[in-house]
């Protein structure tokens, strides 16, 4: 199945988030066993008594070996906590990504919109940016900002003008609640908050309570993202991107590389979105590129773009 280039972001995003988790969760078990090798009774009495260790990071928090041990399962806690946090604005990124190139892509899609904007605004994007990117940019912060990620589903619905919900109901209703608890971590302290528990009482039954997440709900909620994300990618590439983001991405990797070799050309868009490509659609865009010298517009492509 072919995917977005917004999709092709948020799976590097979810992986970096979830090596950062498990690099840390690691060396705390190897600093555990390293400190075990040296044995309870040689511990000096401060971390930056050991050999060369009176330096940055550890002058910063200057503490006994066994209160440094002590302390990894409150690392850890919050490690998956910040996780949680890091999986579910990820998530919210592809939403913003992928309706942002929705916009560029079918500009009809705002055709009955009556939203305002300033003169001077548009005066100003038009002599200093490129202005239908500035355009999408702005419509898609209107359209999204301050919304529920179950809000900004059924926005993203009722532009594509497709159901997005229903066949994966159960999954976004349960994302929907997970939301709550990255407001809690954020906004309340790591505890039970009022809106958690109305949401989540059986789950979440007492306010101002530890969040206490576990390794299962971490994994819970990684999944959630990648099932979410992968059926409403589908249904976006569908109707609206087709080929339109593996040409963008040809484009891209002749202006950074220099690449026109046809062959490379096709396997890095089937390698990086899974999308197939033909001869002539590479040698077109080549020739677009050539012949207007152009920004690759309506994306912006980072080194999350160019991995498989």
């Amino acid at each position: 199945m072919s995917k977005s280039l917004a999709y092709q972001k948020f799976s590097k995003s979810i992986e970096a988030e979830i090596r950062n988790f498990w690099h840390l969760n690691t060396a705390l078990i190897y600093a555990k066993r390293w400190w075990e090798t040296i044995g309870a009774e040689h511990y000096p009495g401060r971390i930056t008594q050991y050999l060369g260790d009176n330096v940055q990071p550890f002058t910063s928090i200057d503490i006994p070996p066994a209160d440094y041990l002590a302390n990894e399962s409150v690392v850890v806690e919050m490690n998956r906590e910040n996780s949680l946090v890091g999986f579910i604005t990820t998530f919210e990124v592809y939403l913003n990504d992928i309706m942002r190139r929705m916009i560029y892509l079918d500009s009809s899609l705002v055709n009955t919109s009556e939203m305002p904007f300033e003169a001077k605004q548009i005066a100003v994007a038009m002599e200093k940016t490129h202005f239908k990117s500035w355009f999408v940019d702005k419509v898609a912060d209107k359209y999204l900002r301050n919304l529920t990620h179950l809000k900004m589903i059924l926005k993203l619905e009722k532009m594509a003008t497709y159901e997005i919900k229903k066949p994966k109901s159960d999954l976004i209703e349960e994302w929907n609640k997970w939301t709550y608890v990255r407001n809690a971590v954020v906004h309340n302290g790591r505890t039970v908050s009022e809106d958690l528990h109305r949401e989540w009482q059986d789950k979440f039954p007492r306010v101002k309570e530890k969040l206490k997440i576990t390794n299962r709900d971490f994994n819970r909620v990684h999944h959630l993202a990648v099932e979410i994300c992968k059926h409403i990618d589908a249904i976006i590439v569908k109707k609206f991107i087709a080929k339109n983001d593996a040409i963008l991405l040809v484009r891209e990797l002749f202006i950074k590389d220099g690449t026109e070799d046809t062959k490379i050309l096709q396997k890095s868009a089937m390698d990086i979105l899974n999308q197939r490509l033909t001869k002539a659609d590479v040698e077109k865009a080549i020739a677009l590129q050539r012949r207007t010298n152009s920004d690759t517009y309506g994306w912006s492509f980072s080194a999350h773009n160019f991995q498989k």
